[in-house]
């Protein structure tokens, strides 16, 4: 079944960025939030969600626990829009070549050909 082999498929790359990133202290979630802020600059919540996929609610509680961890913070004057803090950019300095290290441990496993067809049909996936 393909939903049970793309769920299989998604824990294992999960466990496995997490496990690459946790010296840094976020996990694959965390990660990806902030590189989708830090390549925004700033934004709100709506269109940070809108960014990275994730539902508006998700977001909230997400942007809520970055907040709490210093990882991010709120522009003055500008309604809930927010950017990476100090803290946050140095974190996620940190982390970015350990998410480099997962990327490559999955390119080898996968083969060059493999990795691309991963990402072709992840797109497609995102069709439906």
């Amino acid at each position: 079944c393909y939903k049970t082999n793309a769920r299989r498929i998604a824990g294992i790359l999960t466990e496995t960025y997490n496990r690459a990133l946790a010296p840094s202290g976020l996990n694959t979630a965390q990660f990806c939030l902030l590189r989708n802020l830090e390549r925004l600059g700033s934004g709100n919540l709506t269109a940070w969600a809108e960014k990275t996929g994730i539902e508006r609610t998700t977001m909230v509680r997400d942007a809520r626990v970055l907040s709490a961890g210093g990882l991010i913070q709120q522009l003055d004057g500008r309604g809930r829009v927010f950017t990476l803090s100090e803290k946050g950019k140095e974190t996620l300095a940190q982390a970015t070549p350990l998410w480099e290290s997962a990327q490559e441990k999955v390119r080898a496993v996968l083969g060059e050909e493999d990795a691309a067809a991963l990402l072709r049909i992840g797109q497609k996936v995102l069709q439906l």
